[in-house]
Order: structure tokens, then sequence, then C-alpha cells
């Protein structure tokens, strides 16, 4: 989605999906940290691939794989996953990675303790 207080025309922050079974579920927000080249590709994909529209925010075919990183994991009633990751943010943007190489959320609940 576009966040409202950017500047920025193109898309800066991203909901991010683990594999849980068949399906994908959501498991963090985070916003973008990207140079404007890679943060222009991701927006075009977006454009390109949205399936579903509520306002602001696009939901996409899930083909783009991000890596992350958090500094914890707690347990949520609140959220979907049944998790939430702390102090997240993105490392980089996979563009040559299949989606069959993210996490599952079984191996995310794991790192619950």
């Amino acid at each position: 989605q576009k966040i409202n207080q950017s500047s920025s025309s193109y898309f800066d922050q991203y909901t991010l999906a683990s594999r849980s079974g068949t399906s994908l579920v959501p498991v963090t927000k985070v916003d973008s940290i990207f140079e404007i080249e890679t943060l222009i590709d991701i927006h075009n994909f977006i454009v390109q691939n949205t399936v579903e529209r509520f306002g602001p925010v696009r939901s996409v075919s899930p083909q783009l794989v991000f890596e992350i990183q958090y500094s914890r994991i707690e347990e949520s009633k609140r959220h979907k996953a049944g998790i939430v990751l702390k102090d997240v943010s993105l490392l980089q943007f996979c563009m040559d990675e299949s989606i069959d190489v993210i996490s599952a959320l079984s191996e995310l609940k794991q790192g619950l303790k």
C-alpha cells in the first residue's frame, strides 16, 4: 500500500506472508527501504499483478520474495498467523527466487519462547 504521509507515488509498505500448507498467511507489514530503481520494479509488478483493490491497498498474485530480519516473535490471538514479528526490516528484494523458498509458518512458530 501507499503510506499516506509519504510523498512517494510508489507503493512503499508491504504485507508479507508465510506458507501455511498450500496457502499463504500474512505475518507482518514492513515499510520499504529500497532504492528508487527497485521501488519502481516492485511498483510496476504490483500494478500489473493486482487481483483485488481495497482503497490504497492492493492484493497481488504471490510471486515476490523478500528477505527480512526481525528481533523476536510473539504469540498473538489478534493476528491470523497466530504470531507477530517485532522490529521487522527488509534486507533485500529477491528477484530471482520462487515463493517455494519462503519460510513456513510452522518454522516461524518454532522461534516462539
